[in-house]
Formats: structure tokens, sequence, C-alpha cells
């Protein structure tokens, strides 16, 4: 029968491994379209590192499809088709999201032209006292009041 390797044998082939170039080799998963390369560093069967390199113009941050497989979230690169779909939807909700808040706007100008009170704007005021007032009168308020009292 074959002996199981011992414990020293097991860390002195790992050590001798680690210097191994193939290991630590990038493998190129994709592309995006700012010019982002991304790569995928496999350490052993369960640990893998992910990356990209900026492109020259790139700024900013990856694509959230990209995000998600950089972070470990999902499994396999995401492709150009599914990149695309999901950039048509998110301009489709843009545009819908300027319509309604359009409309929204053109609802309430409408609604507050037909909201408007009359604003009684008398310098002098005959009920109380004869120095010119800073703010409106409504004569509607007031009489009201009188009629409740």
């Amino acid at each position: 029968m074959a002996r199981r390797p011992g414990v020293l044998t097991f860390i002195w082939r790992n050590f001798l491994d680690s210097f191994d170039r193939k290991r630590f080799q990038k493998i190129f998963v994709g592309n995006d379209e700012q010019g982002n390369r991304y790569y995928e560093l496999i350490k052993s069967k369960r640990i893998v590192n992910r990356g990209f390199i900026p492109g020259n113009t790139s700024s900013q941050l990856p694509p959230p499809e990209w995000l998600t497989w950089l972070r470990g979230l999902r499994k396999l690169p995401p492709t150009q088709e599914e990149i695309l779909t999901n950039r048509q939807a998110s301009e489709e909700m843009a545009e819908k999201v300027k319509k309604l808040e359009q409309d929204r706007r053109n609802e309430i100008s409408a609604s507050e032209s037909e909201k408007m009170p009359y604003i009684e704007s008398t310098t002098i005021s005959d009920d109380f006292d004869s120095q010119p007032r800073s703010f409106p009168r409504y004569s509607d308020y007031y009489e009201q009041q009188s009629r409740m009292s």
C-alpha cells in the first residue's frame, strides 16, 4: 500500500509550487467598451482573485455587470449582449422617468393656475389701522372669521 505524504512533504511541495510561474499568470477573461481588461488569477482550486487593468481613458468605475463579476457575486463574466440589453433597459427607464417628470411639472403648473387665490393688496387698511401693510390681506378669510364668531 502507498503511504500518504506527511505534513512536511505537503508543506515542501506547496513551497516548491509557489515558484511556478504558471500559477500566478493572469488569465484574461474579457474587456469592455471603455478599454478595461478583466482577468482571473487562480491560486488554487478554490481561491480565485479577479481584477482589471484600466484603459487609458477610463477613470470611471467599470460597468455594473463587470463589478458584480469582480466582486464574486456571479461566476461567469458578462456577455456583450447582456451588457447591451441592460444598457437599453436603463436608457428606456431614463426616458420614462423624464416623461413622468415632465407630466408631473405640467400637472402641477396647471393645478396651481386653477388654485391661485385672489389676493387683495391694498396699501392702506380700512379695517384695523391706516398704516401700509407689508403682506397681503385676504378678505375672504376675515369675512369667514367674523361669521364664525
